[in-house]
């Protein structure tokens, strides 16, 4: 995981984040969708099935 643009790396936030993702349901079915971070494009997450 990198730091977002300009902000310094926080470990808790990091976590957070990491933890939030483990608590999310795993789609059954549907199209992935990739999302990135909005300031740097950066690949962030994938959702939805893999074919």
């Amino acid at each position: 995981m990198t730091a977002r643009a300009g902000e310094a790396f926080e470990t808790g936030r990091a976590v957070s984040d990491v933890e939030a993702l483990l608590a999310e349901p795993v789609p059954a079915a549907g199209p992935t969708v990739d999302e990135g971070e909005p300031v740097t494009g950066e690949w962030t997450v994938t959702r939805g099935r893999a074919s």
